[in-house]
């Protein structure tokens, strides 16, 4: 592991992910845990059972993580991977909260289909519980931006100054690559707007991997003809 995301989730770390990628670092995101069973279930089995995470088995095959579980695990992912650079990301408050409050929303929306596909379920209940852990039941705007503010604190104090990196994605590839020793690449600094309706698209993608699911998408568009994801749904079958 030779990068460390502990940024908030919503603080432009999809379009970190990518740049991460194409510099060859293989990066962990929430989006990818997704994809795999054997991480999900490694999470769900601490937050339900308190089991330890190894997260050396965790993130094996990757060399950078960002986003959810990462940023809430923080300390523990350091202390497995001393040697590695910490990537802060930082965003303005403001829009920092309006677009938590589109994760908040999707969040909400997709728990009317629980119980149809493990994926999804799996997913909701890995986000939920790092969700209440970070926040725990208070999702106002004051006390969000509260632990923000608060988190950001704690990275900057309990860090090396040297192996920390505050990074705002709006600069692009200078700052990142400049402490990564890497050239900047022909390719633009990617910019991943992880809209609701996108990240619906990808959610509702894995949800129809699911071989009970697709037996269920044709009775479930019928019932719930006024959810957003109906429309989603229907455009992947």
């Amino acid at each position: 592991m030779d990068v460390i995301g502990v940024g908030f989730p919503r603080t432009g770390t999809m379009s970190t992910c990518s740049a991460l990628d194409l510099l060859g670092y293989n990066c962990h995101h929430m989006l990818k845990l997704c994809e795999s069973t054997f991480h999900t279930k490694l999470l769900v089995s601490h937050f339900n059972e308190g089991r330890d995470i190894n997260w050396k088995v965790f993130y094996r095959g990757y060399r950078a993580t960002v986003d959810a579980p990462g940023a809430f695990f923080y300390p523990e992912i350091i202390a497995s991977f001393p040697q590695a650079l910490v990537l802060l990301n930082v965003r303005d408050a403001d829009s920092w909260y309006r677009s938590f409050e589109t994760l908040l929303g999707l969040v909400r929306e997709a728990k009317a289909f629980q119980g149809i596909s493990a994926r999804l379920d799996n997913w909701l209940f890995v986000v939920e519980s790092c969700l209440l852990k970070t926040f725990g039941s208070n999702f106002a705007r004051k006390h969000c931006e509260k632990v923000y503010f608060d988190h950001i604190a704690e990275v900057k104090a309990s860090v090396d100054r040297e192996q920390l990196v505050i990074f705002d994605p709006r600069a692009g590839w200078p700052p990142l690559c400049e402490r990564l020793a890497q050239p900047i690449p022909s390719e633009p600094f990617p910019q991943v707007n992880q809209g609701q309706q996108m990240l619906r698209q990808y959610l509702v993608g894995l949800w129809l991997k699911d071989s009970r699911a697709k037996k269920c998408s044709r009775k479930l568009s019928q019932r719930e003809t006024s959810s957003p994801w109906v429309g989603v749904q229907g455009a992947l079958t």
